[in-house]
């Protein structure tokens, strides 16, 4: 158990109206495009080691889009990707590195659907990818 520990994560998925399209849709249907909000909560020994958190969002429909989130001190790892359309069937992934780069922590959620004007609540389980010696 000490290679592996999990950590549940809450991820508000607010599906609100955005300025402009989603860059992907090549048909030039007219909709309102979505956002996608990440708040992601790290004990404050896990936010020590971590460098960059990478939140990944796909569907069999869009090319991945891939944004880093903000990390603080002492608060929650947290960001946005915006202009997504409304659709089912979308996969997210976060992965988490340190100041080398190497993986310390990933997981993911499938088969999350993003509505037009609600919000969804969505947990990942993150498992540590090796052993952190500073969380010992």
């Amino acid at each position: 158990m000490k290679y592996v520990i999990t950590m549940a994560v809450s991820i508000f998925i607010a599906c609100t109206p955005v300025e402009r399209n989603n860059p992907y849709d090549s048909n030039g249907l007219s909709y309102e495009a979505s956002a996608l909000r990440i708040k992601l909560p790290l004990a404050k020994k896990t936010s020590t080691v971590v460098h960059r958190i990478t939140a990944t969002l796909e569907s069999p429909k869009t090319q991945p889009i891939s944004k880093d989130l903000i990390l603080t001190p002492l608060g929650p790892a947290t960001g946005i990707i915006t202009t997504l359309k409304p659709g089912n069937n979308y996969t997210l992934t976060l992965q988490g590195f340190d100041t080398e780069g190497t993986l310390l922590f990933e997981g993911n959620s499938k088969g999350i659907n993003i509505i037009e004007g609600d919000t969804t609540l969505v947990e990942i389980n993150l498992a540590l990818s090796q052993t952190i010696p500073k969380l010992d």
